[in-house]
């Protein structure tokens, strides 16, 4: 069955330099995952932003996060080996956009 999430990525940066962009996907804004795609995945978004992907769901795969040294766990990992289709959602990006300047234009008065 074919599914279509949003995902968000982030670039991040090692000590080395070495930049990436790391995703991550929430379904109610509450629980976030990490997503992570295997080798066999060659339609890899490579920029960060929101993105909309189409899945099939036999294609991807749940894997809980480690145990911290503090006893709580690590985000569960949403292992995923092969895009269908994906899309930047630049919509979704702009309302975001519109939201945070609503919201710090509210805080500053």
């Amino acid at each position: 069955m074919e599914k279509t999430i949003r995902i968000f990525g982030k670039e991040k940066q090692l000590d080395n330099g070495v930049k990436f962009v790391s995703f991550s996907f929430t379904k109610d804004g509450e629980k976030f995952l990490q997503v992570k795609f295997n080798q066999a995945c060659d339609n890899v978004p490579k920029t960060s932003g929101y993105w909309l992907i189409t899945v099939d769901t036999e294609d991807v795969s749940l894997k809980k996060g480690k145990k911290l040294d503090n006893g709580e766990r690590a985000n569960d990992i949403l292992w995923i080996s092969n895009i269908i289709k994906k899309t930047k959602d630049t919509e979704y990006e702009a309302q975001v956009a519109s939201k945070r300047k609503e919201e710090l234009e509210e805080a500053l008065g």
